[in-house]
């Protein structure tokens, strides 16, 4: 690290090692989530994962107003992972055998079944950026953008990394002030993200979602505080409205806007 005056400049490089984890190597998973079959195996023949990760950082920071601009890139080899295989006359009488309790109408819509493997490559690189102002007293705004590209390569084929996203935004605006026995702090917070990459399924679609909280503190007595809270999830009312399918996957999983309460007493 660098510093500068009110500047930090960084630079990182470290290895890395990770060994598969007990699901990697031993699932022998089996379940039925909206009528569609899921089975996952673990490979005991696994390798492990070995990775260099490298980054730069940029930072300048006042007591007003902190922004911080990095950019990485992590080259792993050996990358676990979970890997969809086409079901056909042969693996599907194994399937059966392997789990005895299916029925013949769950497997009738039984497509895929994924196994842990390595792939021959993985590479992870992006950008991130995060602002954060004290515009003025007692109000903060901060704000968090990442972009990430990240693959997998397995023979010469590239494709993009299971669950992995491009794009990411988290907006932060809070308030909060005191007036004698009386506290308010307010809470206005939003998460946006385009499509989440799921090969061999259908991908599933980007959303933002905002939520709105408020908290209200009351010293009511020498020996108590009240404290009740409201607020509002999803404002916008966003949901996944897409019909299911065998390759639907989703990333959103909110039903809709939600009314919060709540009531907490704190003894001094």
């Amino acid at each position: 690290m660098y510093a500068p005056g009110e500047f930090r400049f960084r630079a990182t490089y470290s290895a890395g090692f990770r060994a598969p984890g007990l699901d990697e190597l031993y699932y022998h998973y089996y379940s039925v989530n909206r009528g569609k079959p899921q089975i996952s195996f673990g490979n005991q023949d696994l390798k492990p994962e070995k990775s260099h990760y490298f980054s730069l950082n940029a930072e300048y920071r006042t007591q007003m107003i902190a922004v911080s601009l990095t950019g990485f890139i992590n080259r792993i080899n050996d990358m676990v992972v979970k890997e969809n295989i086409d079901v056909n006359d042969a693996s599907l009488v194994m399937l059966k055998r392997e789990f005895p309790e299916m029925t013949d109408a769950e497997a009738s819509k039984l497509v895929s079944y994924a196994l842990y493997q390595n792939s021959d490559k993985g590479d992870i690189k992006g950008v991130q950026l995060n602002v954060s102002a004290n515009l003025f007293p007692g109000f903060n705004l901060s704000t968090n953008y990442a972009y990430t590209y990240a693959r997998t390569k397995s023979g010469e084929e590239w494709t993009p990394l299971e669950r992995s996203i491009r794009h990411t935004a988290t907006i932060a605006a809070n308030y909060h002030h005191a007036w004698k026995r009386y506290r308010l702090n307010v809470n206005l917070n939003g998460r946006l993200q385009s499509k989440t990459y799921y090969p061999g399924y259908e991908d599933a679609p980007g959303y933002g979602i905002w939520n709105l909280y408020t908290t209200h503190t009351f010293d009511v007595a020498r020996w108590a505080l009240i404290e009740p809270s409201i607020g509002i999830d999803n404002i916008f009312n966003r949901v996944d409205r897409r019909i299911d399918s065998a390759t639907r996957k989703y990333a959103l999983y909110s039903p809709g806007t939600m009314l919060v309460v709540g009531l907490k007493v704190k003894f001094k």
